[in-house]
């Protein structure tokens, strides 16, 4: 999941990268004890909702557009976000959000910069010490802590138990 959020001509990227065999995801398999999808839904909810309470725009009501996967898969990823997750901001979150399914075909700059980005980040998180240029360049656009820290704050390695 990417959040790109315009800023000055400029953009912000987050980005939830899930690592699916510690999730008990078999590589290349869709079956599990937890679902990498309902994993990086709620962990990028939660950078998307911090970075727009750090910005005072929780209370405004805020589109996200997923990739559908079919109507079964997107049914199902909507029922988890609105599974009742127990924290208020969490519930502040599902007011705040409106959650759209886009097909890759309506051919959406939103998704196409998120497929973009996703790879070379993917790239970094599995081999940080691979050299990787895309990564250098998109590092500067990544939300940062104050003290410039990415982890946590742009970045989430998703790992089991949500």
């Amino acid at each position: 999941m990417a959040l790109i959020a315009p800023e000055r001509h400029d953009l912000w990227i987050t980005q939830t990268s899930v690592e699916v065999e510690l999730l008990g995801w078999p590589a290349g398999r869709a079956e599990g004890p937890q679902n990498p999808y309902h994993v990086a839904l709620h962990q990028g909810l939660e950078l998307v909702f911090d970075y727009l309470r750090d910005h005072g725009q929780q209370n405004l009501t805020t589109s996200i557009v997923f990739e559908s996967r079919g109507k079964n898969e997107d049914e199902e990823l909507h029922q988890e976000f609105l599974r009742p997750r127990g924290p208020q901001s969490s519930r502040e979150m599902h007011a705040a959000v409106n959650f759209i399914f886009a097909s890759k075909h309506a051919n959406s700059t939103g998704l196409q910069i998120a497929d973009l980005v996703a790879r070379p980040i993917g790239i970094h998180v599995l081999n940080p010490q691979q050299s990787n240029r895309a990564w250098e360049i998109l590092r500067g656009k990544m939300r940062a802590s104050p003290a410039g820290r990415i982890l946590d704050w742009g970045l989430i390695i998703a790992l089991p138990s949500y």
